[in-house]
């Protein structure tokens, strides 16, 4: 039932667990096993946040494992970027002005 349901991409601000060097978003978390990659698919950039953080990666089917290993063999790894909490992005992830909240 849910093969018919298209899942849009979509990138939000890096939060706590980082975001891109390059544009400061994420796509979300892709897990392998129970290791837990944060990812920009627009850069092809990962960023690992740890294992076993998430239960997620338990609930996850055979194919779905198959094709996260091959989304993040294709990815290369980076360091994020974090200023989440320094004020130093606003809501569009451009420098210079505060977050709104």
């Amino acid at each position: 039932m849910t093969d018919n349901i298209v899942q849009l991409q979509t990138s939000t601000r890096g939060d706590y667990f980082g975001g891109c060097p390059t544009c400061r978003r994420t796509n979300g978390c892709v897990n392998d096993g129970p290791y837990h990659w944060f990812v920009c698919d627009t850069h092809k950039a990962k960023w690992n946040v740890g294992s076993n953080l998430f239960s997620s990666w338990r609930e996850q089917t055979e194919e779905e494992r198959f094709k996260n290993r091959d989304k993040l063999a294709k990815y290369r790894e980076v360091e994020p970027v974090n200023d989440w909490n320094e004020g130093e992005v606003n809501s569009d992830n451009r420098p210079g002005q505060a977050p709104p909240f």
